[in-house]
């Protein structure tokens, strides 16, 4: 029989790190925010406004699954409402339970939200890939309790399928797409001297994880808008993930210069099949041409690294020029919120949403990831690009 252990510290959940590992390394889906070491590092710069609650599935005293949680207030037509979330808050595209048994993990630990309904309203599991790794299984366990679960689309992710060689690639651009790529990069490269400085986590690069994330924080104070004051308060969150997604060779940053001073940058992830890229940053004085050329050289660099494809994160302020420029399709999450009966409020909101709220399409996007198999990666002739 199933029992769910629930962990409220970050202390007391250090006693599962092990395990977490362990499951960990046999997900099907290998990202950098499903780690114990994600979760230590985005609990360390979370604010007050919210709440742990991970839930440890075992069998036979055996761990076979976590799901982690975070309680927090959000916004309603019904008023502020107590919402268990994934803890992701736009740092990535997909999220949901640790290991390779979710569907026990989800059946289980919502069986266990049912007989403890203190403390929250809706269980609200966004960033979910519905087509690719979930195949229903939140669905099901929610049904497998009483629970009706509403499925709504969440994001729509730009996706970048690598080719066998590089002119295949953007032979699938279309005319325009090509043409204005080409005016981007001859606009920026009659601007000065452009260099791409690339840091992937074991691989020999020529730029230092150091020197990246001094790019980074000269960049956002070159900035003069609003945004910077927020940008620079930001930056101990992004040099706390970066250092932690390098501990777990998972890192990969990019920094465009333009003469010698750096004006973009980008933070990616590195899965089992590419990179996801999470937050970029771009010297806002810099023509709008540089977010095309910071993504196609990145892009060029993977491929000599082997990556079989890019996703862009849908908040990161480089996802309108992929979806417009790179992009080979468009991946959508999805969002699955449910309540007992007894949370009223919580279950009047879904019921709301329900009756008003769009129809989503059951067509699937595309086949299910299939057993993963190791990464080959090229030997990079140069870790930079110079034009």
């Amino acid at each position: 029989m199933f029992q769910v252990l629930e962990i409220n510290t970050i202390k007391e959940l250090r006693s599962f790190k092990l395990a977490w590992n362990e499951l960990s390394s046999r997900s099907r889906s290998k990202r950098f925010q499903l780690s114990f070491a994600w979760l230590e590092a985005y609990w360390e710069y979370s604010g007050d406004d919210r709440s742990l609650k991970v839930l440890v599935s075992t069998l036979a005293s055996r761990v076979i699954g976590i799901l982690p949680l975070v309680t927090k207030k959000t916004g309603s037509r019904l008023g502020s409402l107590n919402t268990l979330n994934y803890p992701l808050d736009g740092w990535g595209s997909w999220y949901g339970p640790i290991g390779p048994n979710s569907a026990a993990t989800l059946t289980s630990c919502m069986r266990h939200l049912s007989t403890s309904l203190d403390g929250w309203d809706l269980l609200d599991l966004s960033y979910t890939d519905r087509d690719r790794l979930d195949l229903g299984r939140t669905v099901t366990a929610a049904r497998n309790i009483g629970w009706k679960a509403l499925e709504r689309t969440w994001e729509q992710i730009p996706y970048i399928q690598m080719k066998d060689s590089w002119d295949e690639f953007l032979n699938t651009k279309n005319e325009s797409e090509i043409n204005r790529i080409l005016e981007n990069e001859a606009e920026l490269t009659a601007s000065g001297k452009v260099v791409l400085h690339h840091y992937r986590s074991d691989q020999e690069t020529s730029s230092e994880l150091s020197q990246q994330l001094q790019s980074w924080k000269e960049i956002v104070k070159s900035q003069t808008s609003t945004n910077n004051t927020q940008a620079l308060q930001e930056f101990p969150l992004i040099k706390c993930m970066a250092e932690a997604a390098d501990d777990e060779g998972q890192l990969d940053m990019a920094v465009l210069s333009l003469d010698g001073q750096p004006v973009a940058a980008t933070l990616g992830f590195v899965h089992d099949h590419g990179v996801e890229i999470v937050k970029s940053v771009t010297a806002k004085s810099q023509p709008a041409a540089i977010e095309s050329v910071l993504l196609g050289r990145l892009l060029e660099q993977g491929h000599v690294l082997g990556d079989e494809s890019f996703e862009v994160c849908e908040k990161c302020s480089l996802a309108q020029t992929a979806r417009k420029l790179w992009a080979t399709k468009l991946l959508n999450s999805y969002r699955y919120s449910c309540a007992p009966m007894r949370n009223i409020r919580g279950s009047m909101l879904l019921k709301y949403h329900s009756i008003t709220g769009p129809r989503v399409s059951q067509k699937r996007q595309s086949e299910p990831l299939h057993q993963q198999t190791a990464r080959v990666h090229k030997t990079p002739e140069m870790n930079s690009h110079t034009s």
